[in-house]
């Protein structure tokens, strides 16, 4: 239910913070569940078409712009998101060593755009939650 009151709180009528928006919501068979609207492929993905050359530095910039403003909105609802991954920029930037996984809670909104949406928290707290999630503390 956490993640459903994280996705909730965090939902952007005029859509200009880049977090993915829930369609709907329901019950089946005492189960909850979320409708989320339909994005695109995954940074990852992405660089992989483009023959894992990397971003532009505008592209970069764009996307960094864009994750900034979903944090900023999960920090005005004091929402942690909690499996972000800080080495999508280092990444994207210096050609470093990659692991997939960096960049897979970061959709794209079409396939020919830049404009993205963060996903993916089903690992959120809010930041009044002291202790754990799922064995992993978080700061």
């Amino acid at each position: 239910f956490l993640y459903f009151y994280s996705i909730h709180r965090l939902q952007d009528a005029e859509e200009k913070h880049h977090v993915i928006k829930m369609t709907e919501h329901f019950y089946f068979r005492g189960h909850l569940c979320i409708a989320m609207e339909l994005l695109s492929i995954n940074l990852y993905e992405l660089i992989k078409a483009n023959g894992f050359v990397g971003f532009s530095l505008t592209l970069i910039r764009r996307f960094t712009t864009q994750m900034l403003g979903s944090l900023a909105l999960m920090r005005h609802h004091r929402v942690v998101h909690c499996d972000l991954k800080p080495e999508v920029s280092t990444v994207m930037q210096s050609g470093n060593e990659f692991n997939p996984r960096y960049l897979q809670n970061v959709l794209l909104r079409h396939p020919t755009k830049s404009a993205i949406k963060v996903i993916d928290f089903g690992s959120s707290c809010f930041e009044h939650e002291k202790g754990t999630r799922h064995g992993v503390r978080y700061v």
